[in-house]
């Protein structure tokens, strides 16, 4: 068995700093502690050699219902970036003289 908050460190390990900076500018978060699992995984993905570790004492639903937000808002900005990537790229560009 997994100890406990080692599968939500390995997901939060993954996350990209331009990931994270993005997720820290849409937060809308009133949950101090939602706020503070947000800011440690910016400060892990800035600091890989001197994580800081997540505190054991918040509710491990709250990180299962982050890392559902975070999956969720990472997986719609790929959408939009796939559509738009795909739409540009189909579309002629021709510049007026």
């Amino acid at each position: 068995m997994k100890r406990k908050l080692e599968q939500f460190a390995e997901f939060a390990a993954d996350i990209l700093p331009h990931e994270i900076a993005w997720l820290l500018q849409v937060q809308q978060f009133q949950d101090a502690d939602n706020r503070e699992i947000l800011e440690t995984i910016a400060y892990n993905c800035h600091h890989s050699r001197t994580p800081v570790a997540f505190r054991p004492a918040i509710d491990k639903r709250k990180y299962s219902n982050l890392m559902q937000w975070i999956q969720q808002r990472l997986d719609s900005i790929d959408v939009a970036l796939t559509w738009t990537s795909t739409w540009c790229t189909s579309t002629s560009w021709t510049r007026k003289s």
